[in-house]
């Protein structure tokens, strides 16, 4: 690949110098910097074993750099497990090497769950204290009620009320902003 990159800039090249000046032209009519030493051996054996003349040589190399193309090729995957090919490439330069990629990739999904399952803990812990902090507070503001504190009662149920639906409503925003962004 290489070679034919360096083939097709040394041909632009004497392109370029036959467009500035198109009467100077070598014999050979091959770039300076190319001769039958900087070819690949291959291409230099088939040149050579046919004899011909220095013209002949030159159309033969342009064919050649006419069919040299430079194929880019972008492969990506999603999630922990790369495809089947990749897999086999990296069996094929390392024995085992497979079999340890599909390990990781268990060990992650494990790690994964087990982070998961952490979070919705917490998240019901979180709502099992909130409920009952909610009713101690209640049960406080019906108390101060009943004791005829009435502007302490007020307080103690306002703040309590609002407490607990702006809690509701912002983690109900949160959770359908999350998964919209999802």
């Amino acid at each position: 690949m290489i070679f034919g990159k360096q083939l097709s800039v040394l041909m632009r090249k004497k392109q370029n110098k036959r467009k500035q000046n198109p009467k100077a032209r070598d014999e050979s009519n091959l770039p300076e910097s190319m001769s039958e030493e900087t070819l690949p051996d291959e291409i230099n054996n088939i040149l050579n074993s046919h004899n011909l003349p220095p013209k002949e040589k030159e159309q033969i190399v342009q064919a050649i750099i006419a069919r040299i193309q430079t194929t880019v090729t972008n492969t990506s995957f999603v999630g922990p497990m790369p495809p089947p090919e990749v897999l086999q490439g990296y069996e094929n330069v390392l024995k085992g090497s497979a079999e340890r990629i599909l390990a990781m990739a268990e060990r992650q999904s494990s790690h994964r769950q087990r982070l998961e399952r952490k979070v919705v803990n917490q998240s019901n812990l979180g709502q099992v204290f909130g409920f009952i902090i909610g009713l101690i507070c209640l049960s406080m503001g019906c108390w101060l009620a009943y004791l005829d504190k009435d502007g302490l009662a007020g307080v103690l149920f306002t703040t309590t009320i609002i407490g607990l639906v702006s809690v509701f409503v912002t983690g109900k925003t949160k959770r359908s902003k999350d998964t919209s962004d999802k």
